[in-house]
């Protein structure tokens, strides 16, 4: 009797629940919305061709793409986002040099239009990238998903947009502003 005790017993003890505690826990982490770009290079258009040839069409721009160039920068984004591109000058080159005077022809000039946008901000074919022609501006503000890539910065400058204007001798500049922010 003592060795059925004893084997019930060693039983019960064999077969009895552990008693052990359990919990879970969450590990986070959190990566703050940002947006970082390069230096943007200033863009130079270069000597821009006039008429030099006597007669009524002289000293107008010649071409009718008279000038494009581009500058190139990375630009990362995180999260979703916006470009703007604005234009200190309207989306105008004014002459550092001189300004028109009373005392020249009319016809003068001493501001050039021209346009510009960042050409692969925006994916699509038919996505209008944020930019300006003149005082116009389009594309301005338009949401886009995370980036990282460089973006083509085009900025072009035509004897069309500045019909039958005659620039003045000088240097010509804007001061162009872009923003992206996160939103």
């Amino acid at each position: 009797m003592k060795k059925f005790l004893l084997v019930a017993t060693a039983a019960m003890l064999a077969t009895a629940p552990a008693h052990a505690a359990q919990d879970s826990f969450d590990i986070s982490a959190t990566v703050a919305k940002t947006c970082t770009m390069d230096n943007i290079n200033d863009i130079n258009l270069g000597t821009l061709d006039i008429n030099t040839a006597a007669g009524p069409n002289a000293l107008v721009l010649t071409e009718l793409l008279a000038a494009e160039s581009a500058g190139e920068f990375w630009l990362s984004c995180n999260d979703s986002n916006k470009m703007t591109v604005t234009s200190a000058n309207n989306g105008r080159l004014k002459n550092q040099t001189r300004s028109v005077s009373a005392t020249d022809d009319p016809g003068f000039t001493d501001q050039l239009v021209y346009e510009l946008n960042a050409q692969n901000y925006r994916d699509g074919f038919f996505a209008t990238q944020p930019g300006f022609a003149g005082g116009i501006s389009f594309g301005q503000g338009t949401p886009r998903a995370a980036i990282h890539r460089k973006i083509n910065m085009r900025a072009r400058t035509s004897a069309l947009a500045n019909f039958g204007a005659r620039p003045l001798a000088g240097a010509y500049q804007d001061t162009v502003t872009v923003a992206v922010t996160t939103i």
